[in-house]
């Protein structure tokens, strides 16, 4: 898709954003899902990883579980990432329930903060504060 040029696009809360100094934000790093296993048709195992928003970047993959992640978010600061994430690591998964997750930005293991509930979490936004 081509844009006009100075023209300003909206990115999703999930990139990490930098403020310019005419008030606009720029994306400096792009988390993105993806299924990197060897048949990636026979399972969905997909797992979380970051790219800079440059040229011939590097990607850096930050989670490792054999289930599914998804939907990741930024903290306000840059420094952690929420997701959700499968109960089940098996190849297909049926009426699992989402599990809520926050991972460094550097990967690791992940605290799971909702694994106690008896309900899926849909979705997750952190506070202005990034203390939750």
């Amino acid at each position: 898709m081509m844009l006009p040029p100075k023209k300003w696009i909206p990115l999703p809360k999930e990139f990490m954003m930098k403020r310019l100094p005419n008030g606009h934000h720029m994306a400096t790093k792009l988390p993105f899902l993806s299924n990197r296993t060897t048949d990636p048709d026979r399972n969905e195992n997909t797992d979380i990883w970051v790219i800079d928003a440059k040229a011939n970047a590097t990607m850096k993959q930050i989670t490792t579980w054999t289930g599914s992640d998804s939907a990741p978010q930024w903290s306000p600061d840059g420094k952690q990432i929420v997701y959700l994430r499968s109960t089940s690591s098996d190849n297909y998964i049926m009426n699992d329930q989402s599990v809520l997750c926050v991972v460094s930005k550097e990967g690791g293991e992940p605290k799971l903060l909702s694994k106690i509930l008896d309900r899926t979490v849909g979705s997750s936004r952190w506070t202005k504060n990034g203390t939750s």
